[in-house]
């Protein structure tokens, strides 16, 4: 297979046309009832010779494979994707799964395989281990959700991601995306994922794939309004990265006349909501600084 270009992968679908637009589930490489058919694939089936073990709480059974094809991930240079892999394979799913409830390490397990009897009880049946002639490398991996995953993979593979509308901080924080995958699905188009730009983000950078962090943060950007900047700037997701802080505080700067008439709770407000989160007062001291804004607080 030949390496893929990264600029060859096209912008991501942000969420300013309706999710539920057919015309908005066009991917970047392939016609669009080909993506849909992956993203089902993806979704449902058991193609690849990486299976992700993802956590899937307060389900039965609480786990759920997420498929993906090594040489794709290497074609994208996501070496810290690769390096998780490399350190994190185990021989058998049943390996994999005690690992992921037990977190017992790959060395230990690899040394020592354990029985199917040995796993998590479970009624869905365990994965092939090998796919067309490969070994199957089982990867448990807990930072991340199914559907995140499930849209990173479908990337990988044909270049197409599709961003839902941004919810504000404070949901995102306490839940950043839904586990169920036929909830990422977007009538008419059933099987096209739509996912969080902020989970995404996150992953991507957990990930080293730098042009889908990229993606997910120009889709955020576009979405990014005089009535949720501030709450945006405050939030836990834009503090924990440097670069989405910059983004974030100079589009306050840009457009702070709008903000005071917009923003219904106001700064004083937004940053006593937010007060104790890292980065939070330092951001504050800087717009004071910068709009020479008298402090309220």
């Amino acid at each position: 297979m030949r390496a893929l270009k990264r600029k060859e992968f096209g912008h991501a679908e942000d969420s300013h046309n309706s999710i539920d637009d057919a015309s908005n589930c066009s991917p970047s490489l392939f016609p669009s009832h080909l993506v849909e058919a992956m993203a089902a694939a993806t979704a449902f089936g058991e193609w690849g010779d990486i299976c992700f073990i993802v956590p899937k709480p307060a389900s039965d059974p609480a786990w759920m494979t997420v498929f993906a094809d090594l040489r794709m991930i290497q074609a994208h240079d996501a070496n810290l994707l690769l390096k998780y892999i490399n350190d994190n394979t185990f021989e058998t799913f049943e390996a994999g799964l005690q690992a992921l409830f037990k977190k017992t390490s790959v060395q230990q397990l690899n040394a020592n395989p354990i029985g199917q009897n040995d796993s998590p009880s479970c009624d869905r049946a365990a994965p092939q281990e090998t796919y067309f002639g490969f070994r199957r490398r089982f990867v448990p991996i807990t930072y991340t959700s199914v559907p995140t995953l499930q849209a990173i993979s479908l990337w990988l593979l044909s270049g197409h991601v599709k961003f839902r509308p941004l919810v504000m901080e404070q949901f995102v924080d306490a839940k950043a995306e839904v586990d169920d995958p036929m909830e990422t699905c977007a009538a008419p188009c059933s099987r096209m994922m739509v996912v969080s730009p902020k989970a995404v983000y996150k992953a991507a950078h957990k990930f080293g794939l730098e042009r889908l962090k990229e993606l997910a943060s120009d889709a955020i950007e576009a979405q990014i309004t005089p009535t949720n900047a501030l709450t945006e700037l405050f939030g836990k997701f834009t503090l924990k990265y440097d670069e989405i802080t910059k983004l974030r505080f100079n589009y306050v700067k840009a457009h702070w006349e709008e903000i005071k008439e917009q923003d219904e709770k106001g700064l004083a407000q937004i940053f006593s909501e937010n007060k104790d989160t890292p980065g939070a007062k330092m951001v504050l001291d800087a717009l004071v600084a910068q709009l020479s804004i008298v402090p309220t607080l």
